[in-house]
């Protein structure tokens, strides 16, 4: 093609987009509908973007039913049944302990979950937005006094319910990204260690992009990347606390241990995460 003809392909191209915006329907339809228009004619639609939008996720969840109550000897309605075991015509049963999400796979309920939207044109990463929540903590108990020749002669139960509030942060800057959690029991009376992981991400120049996580040993902990609302990276656990003892004086030991214990780490990368 020689100069006169590119001149002339040009002027074309510029006229046709300039028809289409004046085109009534399409103008009502707003810019975008122009480009989208312009594209479908031959014509290339002003400032043409090639980012991606993102949605990392990391979740923590609890994958029992139910785990030990480690402060049950500590409650009031405790104590009071031992002033009763010690007297010789009653005997008093208190029982306490909380409730999981109840699911060992990835899907369902959680204790935290950090969300990080943003767009990645190759470059840098734009548009960042935070969400996430935090799942309702539930402390059920119950207890009955019996007397001997006679058998139950009071009970009750009931359910405490709090949801935490603290704390989870994400941040992302140039090609990289954080996502953390540390979320406590908001129902403890005394004290009880975080829910804690990290998960960072990095694009390379090929598109490549390399996450890192730093888990608990409990609860279970899963991520999960998505590009333009599909799955990149499917839900993955990371940290699979199905198997651990959550019950019992033992089970109060063994997550009291995994909660402290933030030694679950690893990698992983998603090849071609970022593709113009």
């Amino acid at each position: 093609m020689n100069e006169k003809e590119a001149r002339s392909t040009t002027t074309t191209q510029a006229s046709a987009v300039q028809a289409l915006q004046e085109t009534p329907e399409v103008a009502a339809m707003g810019p975008s509908a122009v480009g989208q228009s312009a594209e479908l004619s031959g014509a290339s639609p002003a400032g043409g973007s090639k980012s991606k939008h993102y949605r990392v996720e990391l979740k923590a969840w609890i994958p029992h039913s139910k785990v030990v109550d480690p402060e049950e000897a500590l409650r009031l309605t405790n104590r009071v049944g031992e002033l009763a075991d010690n007297t010789p015509v009653t005997d008093f049963d208190y029982h306490s302990h909380y409730r999981g999400d109840n699911h060992a796979g990835y899907s369902g309920g959680y204790r935290v979950l950090v969300v990080l939207d943003f767009d990645y044109d190759g470059t840098s990463i734009t548009g960042m937005t935070k969400s996430g929540g935090y799942g309702t903590t539930h402390r059920d108990w119950d207890w009955k006094v019996t007397v001997p020749l006679i058998g139950q002669i009071a009970s009750d139960k009931g359910t405490d319910a709090k949801t935490a509030t603290k704390a989870m942060s994400q941040t992302a800057t140039g090609k990289s990204f954080t996502l953390t959690m540390a979320s406590a029991n908001p129902l403890v009376m005394t004290m009880a260690p975080n829910i804690d992981s990290t998960l960072t991400g990095t694009f390379d120049g090929s598109g490549n992009l390399s996450l890192s996580y730093n888990t608990d040993m409990f609860p279970s902990h899963g991520i999960r990347v998505q590009r333009d609302g599909g799955d990149i990276l499917a839900p993955t656990i990371v940290n699979d606390a199905s198997g651990v003892n959550a019950l019992g004086l033992v089970g109060a030991a063994e997550l009291g241990a995994r909660l402290s214990l933030q030694a679950n780490t690893g990698s992983t990368m998603v090849a071609g995460a970022f593709r113009p």
